[in-house]
């Protein structure tokens, strides 16, 4: 299991909005190449994506849980890391945001 948190001065709307922004991954999720939504939005429960992991390669998910705004989780289809979940959260705290 790993468990990060952070606070960022940004509100937790902005935070949403990049995660939502799935190619956005690349930016902050160590080794990820390409991320990309593989169904039409609205995203919620269901939805599914992919991510291009340098040295894993393709990893297909799907969302398990979807709080919009708030938090969602996915696990891995398919890949080197199927069955893996990932869960994400935001909330306020201060003038900004706690990012789990």
């Amino acid at each position: 299991v790993i468990n990060e948190a952070i606070s960022i001065a940004r509100k937790p709307e902005s935070i949403w909005q990049y995660w939502m922004d799935v190619s956005n991954d690349v930016h902050w999720r160590s080794g990820i190449t390409k991320a990309v939504w593989t169904s039409e939005p609205p995203y919620g429960i269901g939805s599914t994506g992919e991510h291009t992991h340098k040295d894993i390669g393709v990893m297909n998910w799907e969302v398990t849980s979807f709080n919009n705004g708030s938090s969602f989780e996915f696990i891995h289809t398919a890949g080197g890391l199927k069955g893996s979940i990932a869960v994400f959260s935001v909330e306020s705290e201060n003038n900004g945001s706690r990012v789990n």
